[in-house]
Formats: C-alpha cells, sequence, structure tokens
C-alpha cells in the first residue's frame, strides 16, 4: 500500500540500540556518527549541548527533514535523560511519520531514569498533540509491564482525555493489563458514560470490567459499586452465573454492534456473485473443499450456473439482505454510512459522511444497497485508505470481503496490513471482518490479522 506515508519506516530506521547492541556499544557506533558528520553538538568533555540539539531538532522539524531528524534521534539515543526524552516526544512522536514515532518510542521504553520516565508520564496526559499522547500510552503500556507501578496511574488518567481516541486506547490496554487496581477509575468512568445513549465508550467500559474482574458483568455503575465495595482487595472467582444485561442487541452477521458511530464496507468484487454450497447435513460446517478464487477473473464467476445453487447462497444476495436488515434494526442515536469497494470506491451518500439512523435515512440507504452488483477486483488497501480519508467521526468498521487484496495480482498481504495499521493509529477505529470460508484459508488468515490488529473481531460465514 504504497500511499499510507511511512509504512516502510521500521526497516528504515533501524539503530544499534534498538537492535539489541549493548548501550557502551551503541554509545561508540553514535561516537563514530558524530565524528563523520555535523549530526549535533557536543561539549568538551563528551556531552550534549542540549540547547544548541534543541536549535537542531526545531530547525530539521521546520524542514520537515525527516532523515535529519532521524539522525537526530540517533545522536540522543543513548541517553537516558528527561531532555533527551522531550526532545524526542517533542519533535519525533507528533504524528508525522511512522516509521520514526516507531523509533522514537523504542528509545523511550529503554530508558530507566526516574527524571525521564517523569517526562515521559507527565506528556502522556498533558501534551497539547492528541496523537503524541497516543503514542506515549503505548510506551507507558510497555513501562507498566516492566512492573513500574506509576505507569497505572497514566493510564487511568488516560481514561479521562477529552480525546475519545485516547481513551479507546487506554481502556484497551486497561483491558490487556486486567490490573484490578484499575476497577474503581472504570466504574466512575461508566457512571459518567451511562448517562448519554450507548456508545463504544459504554460497551468498552464493560468489556474491560469484565475481563478485569474474570467475568462478572452488570449494567449500571451503582451495581458495579455494590460488587466492588465487597469484594475489593479479596481474590476473584468467577461468575457462577450470568449476571449481565449488556449483550448488545443488534448484529451484523455475527458481530455486534459495539458502537453508535459506524462505517460499514463490503466488497462487491466478481467474485462476490458465486453462489456457495449450503454446509452439508452430517458434516461440519465449512467442510466443504472449495478452492479459493483469484480475484481479477470475475468472468469465471459469471460462467458458473446459477441453477446450481439458490440465490439464498449467493455471497453478496446474502450480504445485501442482512445488511438491510440490520440498517433497519439500528436505533436513532446510531450514525452510520456504508460504503462498497471493488475496482471502485462508491459510498451511501455523495458526500461521504456519517448519517443518522432516521427513518428516512434507513430507507434511502435500504434502495441504495439493494442497488449493489458485484463486478471488479478487491481494492481492500485502497477501501481502507479512502474510508480513514473520506469519512470523519466513525469509530468502528465492520469490513466483508470473500477475496484477498487483489490489483492485477494478489497485493502483499503484510504491506496491506501495515499500512492499514499505520492510517488507523491515530483514529483508534476498531475494525471488524467477516469473509466466507468457501473463499479458503488465506483470506482467513488475512481477515484474522486485520481484526486482530485493529482491536477488532473476525468470523467467517459458512
Amino acid at each position: 500500500m504504497a500511499n499510507f506515508h511511512g509504512a516502510a519506516g521500521r526497516d528504515r530506521l533501524k539503530n544499534g540500540r534498538l537492535a539489541g547492541i549493548p548501550a557502551g556499544l551503541a554509545a561508540a557506533v553514535w561516537l563514530l556518527r558524530v565524528a563523520s558528520g555535523p549530526v549535533m553538538a557536543v561539549t568538551a568533555v563528551g556531552h550534549p549541548d542540549w540547547n544548541q540539539l534543541e536549535k537542531q531538532f526545531k530547525e530539521a522539524a521546520a524542514a520537515s527533514g525527516i532523515p535529519r531528524l532521524a539522525q537526530l534521534v540517533d545522536a540522543v539515543a543513548p541517553h537516558d535523560d528527561p531532555r533527551a526524552a522531550k526532545l524526542l516526544i517533542q519533535y519525533a512522536l507528533s504524528g508525522v511519520d511512522y516509521g520514526l514515532e516507531l523509533k522514537a518510542g523504542e528509545i523511550l521504553f529503554t530508558m530507566t531514569s526516574a527524571e525521564a520516565k517523569k517526562a515521559i508520564y507527565e506528556q502522556a496526559n498533558k501534551n497539547f498533540n492528541y496523537k503524541t499522547r497516543l503514542i506515549l500510552l503505548g510506551v507507558v503500556y510497555a513501562l507498566y509491564q516492566k512492573s513500574d507501578p506509576d505507569a497505572l496511574v497514566v493510564l487511568q488518567k488516560a481514561l479521562w482525555d477529552p480525546r475519545n481516541e485516547v481513551k479507546f486506547a487506554a481502556l484497551r490496554l486497561l483491558k490487556l493489563a486486567k490490573d484490578v487496581n484499575a476497577v474503581d477509575s472504570l466504574i466512575a468512568l461508566l457512571e459518567k458514560v451511562e448517562k448519554a445513549p450507548k456508545g463504544r465508550l459504554h460497551y468498552d467500559i464493560h468489556a474491560a470490567l469484565k475481563e478485569i474482574t474474570l467475568g462478572h458483568d452488570f449494567e449500571l455503575a451503582a451495581d458495579w459499586k455494590i460488587f466492588w465495595d465487597t469484594r475489593r482487595g479479596q481474590k476473584l472467582e468467577p461468575p457462577s452465573r450470568t449476571e449481565g444485561k449488556t449483550g448488545v442487541l443488534h448484529k451484523f452477521f455475527d458481530i455486534a454492534l459495539d458502537s453508535d458511530r459506524i462505517a460499514f464496507v463490503i466488497d462487491v468484487s466478481g467474485s462476490m456473485s458465486r453462489r456457495d454450497p449450503p454446509p452439508a447435513v452430517g458434516k461440519k460446517q465449512g467442510e466443504h473443499k472449495t478452492e479459493p478464487i483469484k480475484k481479477g477473473k470475475q468472468e469465471k464467476d459469471k460462467e458458473q450456473k446459477k441453477d446450481e445453487f439458490p440465490i439464498e447462497r449467493e455471497r453478496l444476495y446474502r450480504v445485501k439482505q442482512e445488511l438491510i436488515r440490520t440498517i433497519r434494526s439500528l436505533p436513532e442515536h446510531v450514525h452510520f454510512t456504508v460504503q462498497s469497494f471493488a475496482s471502485e470506491i462508491k459510498y451511501l451518500n455523495d458526500n461521504p459522511a456519517l448519517i443518522a439512523a432516521t427513518p428516512a435515512n434507513k430507507e434511502k440507504a435500504v434502495e441504495w444497497v439493494n442497488k449493489l452488483e458485484s463486478l471488479g477486483e478487491t481494492w481492500t488497501d485502497t477501501a481502507c485508505e479512502r474510508l480513514f480519508a473520506d469519512v470523519k467521526g466513525f469509530d468502528t468498521a465492520i469490513l466483508l470481503s470473500d477475496g484477498q487484496p487483489y490489483r492485477g495480482k494478489a497485493l502483499d498481504e503484510k504491506e496491506v496490513l501495515d499500512g492499514i495499521k499505520a492510517a488507523n493509529r491515530f483514529a483508534r477505529c476498531r475494525i471488524h471482518t467477516i469473509g466466507f470460508k468457501q473463499a479458503g484459508e488465506n483470506l482467513k488468515r488475512f481477515l484474522f490479522a486485520l481484526a486482530g490488529q485493529n482491536d477488532g473481531k473476525a468470523t467467517m460465514l459458512e
């Protein structure tokens, strides 16, 4: 996915320290670099001139000089110093280059001095740039995994960040941490959020609480308070019965609609006209040995006998029926859009934006979905690139496809995944994926990887 800026940055921006070279050797490499060119100012005793170095960082940033910034990042790498941390945060974590962000973040993670970590923690909660705060939360979580107790405090403070993207990141990290010391903060946030219609934030808080408390689940913050007041400081046990009432009422196939700002991304390539055999009686579902279709060969799909299986087994027909049912079930407070993709990208509206699920808008969407036809290749990479560029305000996407990314030839799977990850790093959109079992294991691998790296779930239809 060449259009995603900085996708190859990881390989371009390697240095000794990040590759596991001992600190002394990394410092020697740094000194050699200084000796070979004017990378930075050094005092007579070999220590950085921090004022001059900050000037060089500022000049490189003003000129959008990514290679120069990478040089300067290398230069401060050996220094476990709060001044080095502040320079990296200000000039390398502003969100302009993915590779630079990864490199600087890994350097920050290696810092061990109390003063350097204090600088990291303060900026993770207070930096004016929400993109910087998002990147630093990843560093903070890595420090938490190294048993730094102050890191958990920072993650909890991020729950009250003014940007939902930061809240989503903090919730995901606290869910991964499974630390009971975060329960009180999560209940407090739920108490505030539950006053509004249910959206992704509501469901993410419940998911984190449920994970941390080994499966306990309550609808209201008041019930969580009662539960936690009687168990705080005690060993938790899984619930003996299902307590919760927090299940999502609306689904698209097997994917719960755990958000109120949703983008449906639907593959309408040529192979979506294919009719799959129904699950055989007496066999496990998905046992059919159907060969995966090569994208770009839609002519072969059209040649398939239309009466071989009923219309109800046509992929696009099934998707259209389910999408229409789902759209009609949406509550009015939900905002949504639909994108179709093949060799061309189209949206529900000429102006690609979320619309409220009013009766009139839902019927308009149903009419648009009914007109979808299958033709073309599977430009999954372009579909995701355009979605993030064109549509503002969505926090959940459901991508349905029956083939791997294809444009004249199969695209490199890792490159596509890396590009989508880079594009989503500040939106923090959850991406669920849906595929077809009969389309083969390669599709399944790709869709599960795509959902997994974007905090989503994947399912394969029979």
